[in-house]
Protein backbone atom coordinates (compact mmCIF):
# COMPACT_ATOMS: atom_id res chain seq x y z
CA UNK A 1 0.00 0.00 0.00
CA UNK A 2 1.63 3.55 -0.91
CA UNK A 3 -0.73 5.52 1.15
CA UNK A 4 0.51 7.33 3.95
CA UNK A 5 -0.16 5.46 7.68
CA UNK A 6 0.80 6.86 10.80
CA UNK A 7 0.11 5.44 14.41
CA UNK A 8 -0.88 7.78 17.13
CA UNK A 9 -0.87 6.66 20.73
CA UNK A 10 -3.51 8.81 22.01
CA UNK A 11 -3.07 10.94 25.04
CA UNK A 12 -5.69 11.03 27.34
CA UNK A 13 -4.64 14.21 29.69
CA UNK A 14 -3.66 16.32 26.87
CA UNK A 15 -5.90 16.97 23.98
CA UNK A 16 -2.95 18.64 21.94
CA UNK A 17 -0.62 16.11 22.09
CA UNK A 18 -2.11 13.70 19.39
CA UNK A 19 -0.13 15.02 16.18
CA UNK A 20 -3.29 17.30 15.13
CA UNK A 21 -6.16 15.51 16.47
CA UNK A 22 -7.83 16.38 19.40
CA UNK A 23 -9.18 14.11 21.67
CA UNK A 24 -11.53 15.20 24.76
CA UNK A 25 -13.38 12.82 27.29
CA UNK A 26 -16.95 13.41 27.13
CA UNK A 27 -17.68 11.34 30.38
CA UNK A 28 -21.09 10.03 30.19
CA UNK A 29 -22.78 12.14 28.24
CA UNK A 30 -22.78 10.13 24.77
CA UNK A 31 -26.33 9.65 23.47
CA UNK A 32 -27.85 5.75 22.44
CA UNK A 33 -30.02 5.74 19.39
CA UNK A 34 -31.95 2.95 18.14
CA UNK A 35 -35.26 1.02 20.02
CA UNK A 36 -32.59 -0.75 22.12
CA UNK A 37 -30.01 2.06 23.16
CA UNK A 38 -32.23 5.39 22.85
CA UNK A 39 -32.70 5.26 26.99
CA UNK A 40 -29.35 5.16 27.71
CA UNK A 41 -25.81 7.55 27.67
CA UNK A 42 -22.33 5.70 27.57
CA UNK A 43 -18.90 6.96 28.14
CA UNK A 44 -17.11 8.43 25.07
CA UNK A 45 -14.90 10.49 23.35
CA UNK A 46 -14.74 13.12 20.75
CA UNK A 47 -11.70 13.47 17.96
CA UNK A 48 -11.42 16.93 16.06
CA UNK A 49 -9.72 17.27 13.49
CA UNK A 50 -9.11 20.87 11.39
CA UNK A 51 -10.16 20.10 7.79
CA UNK A 52 -9.81 21.82 4.54
CA UNK A 53 -13.42 21.89 3.23
CA UNK A 54 -12.13 23.12 0.01
CA UNK A 55 -11.79 19.34 -1.03
CA UNK A 56 -15.38 18.47 -0.20
CA UNK A 57 -16.20 21.56 -2.59
CA UNK A 58 -14.07 20.57 -5.16
CA UNK A 59 -15.46 16.67 -5.48
CA UNK A 60 -19.24 16.46 -3.54
CA UNK A 61 -19.77 12.94 -4.02
CA UNK A 62 -16.39 11.78 -2.55
CA UNK A 63 -16.62 10.23 0.79
CA UNK A 64 -13.47 12.57 2.69
CA UNK A 65 -12.53 12.88 6.37
CA UNK A 66 -13.41 9.06 7.77
CA UNK A 67 -13.40 7.66 10.50
CA UNK A 68 -14.32 3.80 12.08
CA UNK A 69 -13.59 1.21 14.71
CA UNK A 70 -10.85 -0.31 13.66
CA UNK A 71 -9.94 -2.66 16.98
CA UNK A 72 -11.83 -2.89 20.53
CA UNK A 73 -9.22 0.50 21.39
CA UNK A 74 -8.37 1.70 17.83
CA UNK A 75 -9.84 4.40 15.45
CA UNK A 76 -8.87 4.41 11.76
CA UNK A 77 -8.97 8.07 10.46
CA UNK A 78 -8.51 8.65 6.42
CA UNK A 79 -8.06 12.22 4.82
CA UNK A 80 -6.69 13.96 2.01
CA UNK A 81 -2.35 13.39 2.67
CA UNK A 82 -2.08 16.37 0.57
CA UNK A 83 -2.69 20.47 1.60
CA UNK A 84 -5.25 21.73 -0.87
CA UNK A 85 -2.99 25.04 -2.03
CA UNK A 86 -0.26 22.40 -3.29
CA UNK A 87 -2.67 20.19 -5.10
CA UNK A 88 -4.86 22.04 -6.34
CA UNK A 89 -3.85 25.37 -6.35
CA UNK A 90 -0.70 25.62 -7.66
CA UNK A 91 -1.36 29.46 -9.53
CA UNK A 92 -1.81 31.36 -6.44
CA UNK A 93 1.18 29.54 -4.45
CA UNK A 94 3.18 30.71 -7.61
CA UNK A 95 2.59 34.62 -7.34
CA UNK A 96 4.55 33.83 -3.83
CA UNK A 97 6.54 31.09 -3.97
CA UNK A 98 10.60 30.64 -5.11
CA UNK A 99 10.81 30.03 -8.98
CA UNK A 100 12.64 26.48 -7.97
CA UNK A 101 9.51 25.39 -5.58
CA UNK A 102 6.48 26.33 -8.77
CA UNK A 103 9.28 23.88 -10.62
CA UNK A 104 9.24 21.03 -8.21
CA UNK A 105 5.81 21.64 -7.05
CA UNK A 106 4.79 20.89 -10.96
CA UNK A 107 7.32 17.80 -11.40
CA UNK A 108 5.55 16.48 -7.86
CA UNK A 109 2.27 16.74 -9.96
CA UNK A 110 3.43 14.94 -12.88
CA UNK A 111 4.75 12.26 -11.21
CA UNK A 112 1.66 12.08 -9.03
CA UNK A 113 -0.93 12.26 -11.53
CA UNK A 114 0.73 9.91 -14.03
CA UNK A 115 1.11 7.40 -10.88
CA UNK A 116 4.82 7.71 -10.18
CA UNK A 117 5.24 6.20 -7.11
CA UNK A 118 1.95 4.64 -6.95
CA UNK A 119 -1.55 5.05 -7.93
CA UNK A 120 -2.78 8.29 -7.08
CA UNK A 121 -6.04 7.04 -5.97
CA UNK A 122 -3.69 5.42 -2.98
CA UNK A 123 -1.29 8.30 -3.04
CA UNK A 124 -4.33 10.81 -2.37
CA UNK A 125 -4.84 8.98 0.89
CA UNK A 126 -3.30 9.13 4.77
CA UNK A 127 -4.67 6.96 7.00
CA UNK A 128 -4.28 7.74 11.00
CA UNK A 129 -4.50 4.81 13.61
CA UNK A 130 -5.43 6.54 17.19
CA UNK A 131 -4.63 3.74 19.44
CA UNK A 132 -6.89 4.48 22.65
CA UNK A 133 -4.69 3.48 26.36
CA UNK A 134 -6.58 0.75 28.66
CA UNK A 135 -8.66 -1.91 28.22
CA UNK A 136 -11.87 0.02 26.00
CA UNK A 137 -14.07 -1.44 23.75
CA UNK A 138 -15.14 1.24 21.34
CA UNK A 139 -18.11 1.44 19.62
CA UNK A 140 -20.12 3.71 17.01
CA UNK A 141 -23.08 1.77 16.12
CA UNK A 142 -24.82 2.06 19.65
CA UNK A 143 -24.35 5.93 19.15
CA UNK A 144 -25.50 6.16 15.14
CA UNK A 145 -27.42 4.49 13.62
CA UNK A 146 -25.51 4.10 9.99
CA UNK A 147 -22.38 2.82 11.67
CA UNK A 148 -22.88 0.07 9.63
CA UNK A 149 -20.39 -3.43 9.84
CA UNK A 150 -17.50 -1.28 10.23
CA UNK A 151 -18.55 0.84 12.66
CA UNK A 152 -18.00 4.49 11.25
CA UNK A 153 -18.28 7.37 13.54
CA UNK A 154 -20.75 9.90 12.69
CA UNK A 155 -19.10 12.96 11.05
CA UNK A 156 -19.86 16.22 12.56
CA UNK A 157 -18.50 19.36 10.74
CA UNK A 158 -18.14 22.30 12.94
CA UNK A 159 -17.52 25.79 11.87
CA UNK A 160 -15.65 28.34 13.79
CA UNK A 161 -15.69 32.11 13.02
CA UNK A 162 -13.44 35.06 14.15
CA UNK A 163 -12.52 38.09 12.67
CA UNK A 164 -8.84 39.58 11.54
CA UNK A 165 -8.86 43.00 11.97
CA UNK A 166 -6.34 45.49 10.27
CA UNK A 167 -5.71 48.97 9.51
CA UNK A 168 -6.48 50.28 5.56
CA UNK A 169 -3.36 52.17 4.36
CA UNK A 170 -4.79 54.63 1.55
CA UNK A 171 -1.95 56.52 -0.50
CA UNK A 172 0.72 55.89 1.77
CA UNK A 173 -1.04 57.02 4.90
CA UNK A 174 -2.47 54.88 7.45
CA UNK A 175 -6.21 56.14 7.97
CA UNK A 176 -8.39 55.83 11.06
CA UNK A 177 -10.26 53.06 9.49
CA UNK A 178 -10.42 49.11 10.35
CA UNK A 179 -10.58 46.00 7.45
CA UNK A 180 -12.34 43.49 9.10
CA UNK A 181 -12.16 40.46 7.38
CA UNK A 182 -14.03 37.14 8.63
CA UNK A 183 -12.71 34.13 8.62
CA UNK A 184 -14.12 29.94 9.47
CA UNK A 185 -12.31 27.27 10.19
CA UNK A 186 -13.76 24.09 9.75
CA UNK A 187 -13.34 21.02 12.37
CA UNK A 188 -14.26 17.63 11.68
CA UNK A 189 -15.52 15.85 14.84
CA UNK A 190 -16.20 12.24 15.29
CA UNK A 191 -17.78 10.74 18.52
CA UNK A 192 -17.63 7.15 19.92
CA UNK A 193 -18.54 5.32 22.73
CA UNK A 194 -17.23 3.17 25.48
CA UNK A 195 -18.79 0.85 26.36
CA UNK A 196 -16.50 -1.88 28.37
CA UNK A 197 -17.63 1.10 30.79
CA UNK A 198 -20.95 0.97 32.47
CA UNK A 199 -24.00 2.57 30.28
CA UNK A 200 -26.88 4.69 32.52
CA UNK A 201 -30.72 4.60 32.20
CA UNK A 202 -31.85 8.46 31.16
CA UNK A 203 -35.53 7.29 31.49
CA UNK A 204 -37.95 7.33 34.68
CA UNK A 205 -38.50 3.63 35.26
CA UNK A 206 -41.78 2.61 34.64
CA UNK A 207 -43.90 -0.42 36.48
CA UNK A 208 -45.14 -2.80 34.26
CA UNK A 209 -48.57 -3.16 34.20
CA UNK A 210 -49.38 -6.70 34.52
CA UNK A 211 -51.36 -7.87 37.14
CA UNK A 212 -52.61 -11.25 38.25
CA UNK A 213 -55.48 -13.37 36.51
CA UNK A 214 -57.79 -13.01 40.08
CA UNK A 215 -56.41 -9.02 39.95
CA UNK A 216 -57.56 -9.13 35.92
CA UNK A 217 -60.95 -10.46 37.05
CA UNK A 218 -61.45 -7.97 39.75
CA UNK A 219 -60.39 -5.14 37.68
CA UNK A 220 -63.29 -6.50 34.72
CA UNK A 221 -65.75 -5.92 37.38
CA UNK A 222 -64.87 -2.61 38.05
CA UNK A 223 -62.86 -2.18 40.91
CA UNK A 224 -60.44 0.00 39.55
CA UNK A 225 -56.98 -2.07 40.71
CA UNK A 226 -53.75 -1.09 38.09
CA UNK A 227 -55.11 2.33 37.83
Amino acid sequence: MFALLDFIDVDLERPEANNGFYVFDLGQTVQGVGEKWEDKTFFGYAIARKIDIRFVLDDPKAKLFKCHVSASNELKVSEPAWDFNFLKNRDACAEKAPANLVGAIDDSHEKYYNGRYGPKEERFWAHYTLKFPGDLKLNASRIYQKAGNDEWCDLNIMPVQYKAEAGVEIIGKLKDQVLTTKITDYYAVWIVANIAMKDRKNRKHEVGEEISDVAQKLKGLGLGIGN
